[in-house]
């Protein structure tokens, strides 16, 4: 017997959002939910109060950033090489402000508007939140994102398709020999 049954409280009943749904019905599977990238204050039907301030999200993002930049991967190194040897300004990790969340992009070249994002075999399985993701940076800051597997950058395909999109065709840019 429960203790407060003891002292002949009636026990209390559970929060409503403790509560479980419907069980399944035999034979049903659970779906497997697929992510989607939420931008800040789409939902209208929703009253938005923001968390934490732009300085405080800020902050938490670039904590995120430092340890991004202390564990890169192997391509993400390699890349970075890539840019610096064909003389391209470019700033890993970018952050970009989505309310009381952040964007990190892995390579921003600032004077093409262009971002690169280096995928491991993880995003296979988050095809939609990626496309989500880069909709909204080409929709709020208008700026172009281009995805790389990471096996194309260690053997070398990457950096061909830089060179064409940045209109180095397949040679060393001048003054670079």
């Amino acid at each position: 017997m429960a203790a407060c049954q003891k002292q002949g409280k009636k026990p209390k009943k559970p929060p409503r959002w403790l509560k479980r749904k419907t069980p399944l019905k035999p034979g049903k599977k659970k779906i497997a939910s697929k992510s989607v990238f939420k931008e800040w204050g789409k939902n209208c039907t929703k009253t938005y109060r923001r968390k934490f301030s732009d300085y405080e999200v800020r902050c938490q993002a670039e904590v995120s950033r430092q340890a991004r930049l202390a564990n890169a991967t192997e391509a993400e190194e390699m890349f970075a090489g890539i840019l610096m040897r064909l003389g391209i300004a470019f700033e890993r990790e970018k952050i970009f402000l989505n309310g009381d969340r952040w964007v990190l992009a892995d390579f921003y070249i600032s004077s093409v508007k262009l971002i690169i994002e280096l995928d491991g075999h993880q995003h296979r399985d988050q095809k939609q939140y990626d496309h989500g993701r880069s909709m909204w940076l080409a929709k709020t800051h208008g700026l172009k994102v281009v995805r790389f597997w990471n096996r194309s950058v260690l053997d070398g395909t990457a950096e061909q398709r830089i060179n064409e999109m940045l209109g180095f065709g397949f040679q060393t840019p001048p003054g670079l020999q």
